[in-house]
């Protein structure tokens, strides 16, 4: 097709020289190398990562004239704090395993494609989701799956309390990233702390909810009247300043 466009008098030049980058595009093997990889990788990272930030939580948990109700699509801030451990889990298998990851690939072109874009993608990542693992955000997870067991760190970090019981490797993970906080100077947990060091009846409630086995947050009004607060307040931040994700 190009040897006709190329042969014909009246092609204009513009036209040409398009099809011809075009051509080398397709005929260009570390490219095509390249585009298989993006496309290995999305499917395997990006896909389910959209999917999760448009989607609908899949079980109902937020409590509206005495119903449980579903948040609308696109609101899960409280999953996100163990979504980014998840992901960042992900991301940082395949650096150690790049070869693996991209076996179908690499047996194309060993030699084409560089390890470093896989590193790059990390740093990234890290810079758009880590605030999710740090305060204030990670004050969502008081509505998330795990919602006892980061209450039973900030207890143990925030609070000064020893652990319950042993910890597990989750409440750990949210210990440290507390810790991390506090040492950056970093105490935006909402009001929380303060509120509980100047509501007796809140406090106690609050270690009630830590001690309890299988406590649930709704049954704990004034912990749950905060939860419901932070929404309201990442709510209004969200529409204000157009971020994607809000509870």
């Amino acid at each position: 097709f190009i040897t006709q466009l190329e042969n014909y008098y009246k092609t204009p030049n513009s036209y040409l020289r398009d099809w011809q980058l075009f051509k080398s595009w397709i005929t260009n093997p570390k490219l095509n190398i390249q585009i298989k990889c993006m496309v290995n990788f999305a499917e395997h990272f990006y896909e389910p990562l959209i999917q999760f930030m448009v989607g609908q939580e899949p079980i109902s948990h937020i409590i509206q004239n005495d119903k449980l109700i579903k948040l609308s699509p696109g609101r899960r801030a409280y999953e996100m704090t163990e979504k980014v451990y998840e992901w960042k889990k992900f991301l940082e298998n395949l650096k150690d395993n790049f070869e693996l990851f991209f076996s179908d690939e690499l047996l194309e072109a060993i030699d084409l494609l560089p390890k470093r874009g896989v590193n790059k993608a990390y740093e990234y990542f890290e810079r758009w989701m880590n605030s999710w693992l740090h305060l204030p955000l990670t004050i969502c997870q008081l509505d998330g799956n795990h919602t006892q067991s980061f209450a039973n760190s900030y207890r143990f970090v925030i609070l000064k309390k020893p652990w319950i019981q042993l910890p597990m490797e989750l409440e750990l993970k949210y210990a440290n990233n507390l810790e991390v906080d506090i040492s950056n100077g970093n105490m935006n947990d909402f009001g929380l702390h303060k509120s509980l060091l100047h509501d007796t009846e809140f406090y106690q409630e609050f270690e009630n909810f830590c001690t309890t086995k299988d406590s649930k947050i709704h049954e704990f009004s004034k912990l749950y009247s905060f939860v419901k607060h932070i929404f309201i307040l990442l709510l209004s931040t969200s529409s204000k300043s157009r971020e994607f994700l809000i509870c």
